[in-house]
């Protein structure tokens, strides 16, 4: 975070900040998994889908 705290209920009232960083925290989760060879399991069509790894995008 930067040097000054941050109001976190402006945050959570705007929210973008907050769907960055679990963008983001997705894109690692993605990309890790990928790199260990390991499926990332997902939600689709209202089903759990398990995607092999190099099968997602990341």
């Amino acid at each position: 975070m930067a040097d000054k705290k941050k109001d976190v209920a402006k945050l959570f009232k705007d929210g973008r900040e907050i769907d960055e960083a679990m963008r983001q925290a997705v894109r690692e989760a993605v990309r890790t998994h990928h790199l260990l060879g390991r499926s990332v399991v997902t939600w689709r069509d209202g089903k759990v889908v398990r995607v092999p790894p190099g099968a997602c995008e990341h």
